[in-house]
């Protein structure tokens, strides 16, 4: 292997060992609605991506999600099983998911060091089909908590997938929510 085949190795393979790896997490949203006695399926768009790389960008390190899917569908389980019947489209209601971005964003940041932690936001936006009526939301959703550590990075992003059902709970579900 030539010196010039080594250092390129060199830099691939430092420049994966220091990025994010985000992987599928069980996001437990709390959702407080009065339980119906009806169906809900989730449909995830075609242009929501399972799987892809975050760019490298205001001095945070960029990174790769794997399991998006998954943790969506996590999300969608555990957030909404206590007030509808689950099932597999076609139900009496459905939620499709239009867009799911994810992205880190600096929480906080040293003058010697830079970025020291970040926080997991996921830009958003969803449809509920009901009875031929749609209703539509969107926003952006934030973890509850900053990230330090890049192994901190999927359990982030478990918290803000939470926030976006929550948001969308109180969004298109505040008629129903327990008080």
């Amino acid at each position: 292997m030539s010196f010039r085949h080594l250092s390129l190795l060199l830099v691939l393979l430092s420049t994966s060992a220091c990025s994010l790896k985000i992987l599928a997490g069980n996001p437990r949203p709390n959702i407080a609605a009065v339980p119906r006695d009806s169906t809900m399926a989730l449909v995830i768009s075609s242009q929501v991506a399972d799987a892809f790389a975050i760019p490298q960008q205001n001095g945070i390190m960029g990174g790769r999600v794997q399991g998006w899917h998954t943790t969506l569908r996590a999300g969608f389980g555990n957030g909404f099983n206590d007030v509808f019947r689950l099932t597999e489209a076609p139900a009496e209601t459905t939620m499709t998911i239009d867009e799911a971005e994810l992205e880190f964003v600096p929480a906080a940041v040293s003058g010697y060091y830079g970025v020291v932690a970040v926080t997991a936001q996921v830009r958003f936006k969803a449809t509920v089909t009901q009875g031929g009526v749609k209703r539509r939301v969107a926003g952006t959703a934030v973890s509850k908590k900053s990230i330090a550590s890049r192994n901190e990075a999927t359990a982030g992003t478990v918290s803000a997938v939470e926030s976006m059902y929550e948001a969308i709970a109180r969004e298109l579900f505040a008629d129903s929510a327990a008080r």
